[in-house]
């Protein structure tokens, strides 16, 4: 199976003050920490999977030098060493930070606000300064099955409202699950490919490769709007998961550089009306034993629209999150 490479990203968090939402971001630390667990027992069942080491005494194999062209059967052996292992378990971990911008509108019952703030402006105005990210990639083969998690929590002050200026804290946590397939993988002009290294993990240059997500997205969300002229603050929580599909193009450039640019779209009405993402990602790749390592970054953007107003009340949120991210990535 072709390494894959996405990254996706999340924020550095100072300790929150007690609000009435407390319950709430108990809820998404867990869902955090879970993730985090989840990775640490996917490491342990992969390494007592992986296969045990040739033993001294197998002869290792050569290519042919460039003053002597290899037969027909020698070249055959050396693609046959160079194929990537189909028959294991491969698991990736990424953990990362997002510095996200945030654009869009909210509202809780009968008060709307427009919230739209730079990176700074949240550096200066939250109790968070980046969103955490973290993917879990567990696979065999050309299928596999991820998780990928954001928690953020963003405030902006004297946001504009139907009441006059608010405070906006909006906490969310988003996680997209679902199953991966690669559709196909290609070899570009005639680029040399490089032998895979113990675990496959190993680029092989001049790779590119496609991949088909199926999945959900899960979003919970807290909102307060706190009126700065003493009428009060009003706040919600919602949870949804929206369908969502979409594609994931994977360029192996060389040993040390791979390019990842994926996206998807969907809700189509089950909950919001819309969700949508997409990602640019460049890695560096260093390999340390039979492990693939990476320090990836690059641009991300994640959009929802979503409206659960009504006469009891409820919660509107329509918001574009964008920005640069980064983050390490282990493969094996």
């Amino acid at each position: 199976m072709t390494p894959t490479r996405t990254p996706t990203m999340t924020p550095i968090t100072t300790p929150i003050n007690d609000n009435p939402e407390r319950s709430t971001r108990r809820e998404h630390r867990f869902l955090l920490t879970s993730l985090v667990l989840g990775c640490l027992s996917a490491s342990a069942l992969a390494q007592s999977e992986a296969p045990k080491p040739a033993s001294d005494s197998a002869q290792p194999v050569t290519t042919a030098s460039p003053e002597s062209p290899a037969t027909p059967d020698g070249q055959a052996k050396v693609e046959d060493a160079m194929a990537d292992p189909t028959d294991k378990l491969e698991v990736k971990i990424n953990l990362g930070l997002w510095a996200t911008s945030v654009s869009g509108t909210v509202a809780v019952r009968d008060r709307s606000a427009s919230m739209s703030s730079s990176f700074i402006d949240i550096v200066q105005e939250s109790d968070s300064v980046f969103g955490f990210t973290g993917l879990l990639e567990i696979g065999k083969g050309p299928i596999s099955g991820y998780l990928n998690g954001v928690y953020m929590r963003v405030g902006v002050n004297d946001a504009p409202s139907n009441v006059g200026p608010v405070d906006i804290t909006n906490e969310m946590g988003i996680v997209d699950f679902g199953l991966r397939f690669q559709l196909g993988e290609w070899r570009l002009g005639d680029l040399p490919r490089t032998p895979s290294g113990p675990l496959s993990g190993e680029l092989a240059t001049g790779v590119w490769s496609l991949d088909l997500n199926v999945g959900g997205r899960y979003f919970g969300v807290s909102l307060d709007l706190d009126s700065t002229q003493g009428l009060g603050s009003k706040s919600d929580t919602e949870e949804w998961v929206d369908p969502i599909v979409g594609t994931r193009l994977n360029f192996d450039i060389s040993r040390e550089w791979s390019v990842v640019v994926g996206g998807d779209i969907g809700g189509f009405g089950a909950a919001s009306k819309f969700t949508w993402q997409a990602s640019v990602m460049a890695s560096y790749h260093f390999y340390v034993g039979s492990c693939n390592w990476s320090f990836d970054f690059g641009y991300r953007a994640l959009g929802d629209n979503r409206d659960n107003l009504g006469p009891a009340g409820g919660a509107e949120f329509d918001i574009i999150l964008y920005g640069p991210a980064i983050g390490f990535t282990v493969q094996f």
